[in-house]
């Protein structure tokens, strides 16, 4: 495992998903003491991993970037204020409507089509992230997810990354995905779909033990969230579909589970 390879090799730099951060400290909770630095990005970060890390001593750093930029575009010290600094230097970033938008020297040259190479930015050259953001009195950028991923639920907006970076604070939880289910009062719920894992290996999950993660889960979201943003449904993650990268294929595993409801 991740673990044990940090454990008996020499890794001095570590770059990694939050979920896989929380795994290890999870797992193997003295893995990460030897690195000289851990880079967090990918996904929101609960201030309970930074506690975790802080407490183990561990130098971490927070970074928010994109393969179309090459791919950190700011870096900040791991803190509890959720910031994740300021552009890198060869990068520059605006706000428009809260959308972050981005250019500089380390800007793709753009997507492959049959047609050719597209490059999607704007007279001025910068390029929509499609992330929403905002920007503290310090000028440091704060993340608040997809703007294709956000969803209204009975007027107020609702963005899943928050939902999902507090349930896999939950130990029964090893990834989450939230996503919105049309309703015909609130326009859309938040569900939420769950890789749940035992605490013991000894004891294994069954329908009672889940139906009772399931309710922690939605008091862990009311009490550091708001009550209305906590999952109306929970499904199980759907094993089928296979990931060949670090973060799980979103649209694949939402479609997974809408399936049986659609037949």
């Amino acid at each position: 495992s991740l673990a044990k390879q940090l454990q008996h090799s020499t890794i001095s730099h570590v770059s990694l998903v939050p979920t896989q951060a929380l795994q290890i400290l999870t797992q193997q909770p003295n893995a990460l003491t030897q690195v000289k630095a851990l880079l967090l990005g990918g996904g929101m970060i609960e201030p309970q991993l930074i506690d975790s890390l802080n407490a183990l001593n561990i130098k971490a750093y927070t970074s928010y970037g994109m393969t179309e930029m090459s791919s950190q575009i700011t870096t900040a010290k791991a803190n509890l204020a959720g910031h994740h600094g300021r552009p890198l230097p060869a990068r520059q970033l605006k706000l428009v409507d809260g959308l972050i938008w981005v250019k500089g020297e380390c800007l793709f040259l753009g997507y492959l089509t049959p047609q050719g190479v597209s490059l999607p930015v704007d007279e001025q050259g910068w390029f929509c992230t499609q992330d929403k953001g905002q920007l503290n009195d310090k000028g440091q950028l704060m993340i608040l997810g997809r703007a294709d991923n956000m969803f209204i639920c009975g007027g107020e907006n609702v963005h899943p990354e928050q939902l999902e970076a507090v349930l896999i604070t939950h130990p029964n939880v090893a990834q989450a995905i939230v996503f919105a289910m049309p309703d015909p009062v609130f326009g859309h719920l938040p569900a939420a779909i769950i890789d749940y894992v035992a605490a013991n290996d000894a004891v294994p999950l069954n329908s009672a033990s889940i139906d009772l993660i399931n309710a922690q889960l939605s008091q862990l979201i009311a009490q550091k969230l708001a009550r209305f943003m906590r999952p109306r449904h929970y499904f199980s993650w759907p094993k089928q579909v296979v990931s060949s990268g670090i973060k799980a294929p979103r649209k694949l595993i939402i479609a997974a589970v809408q399936q049986p409801q659609a037949e």
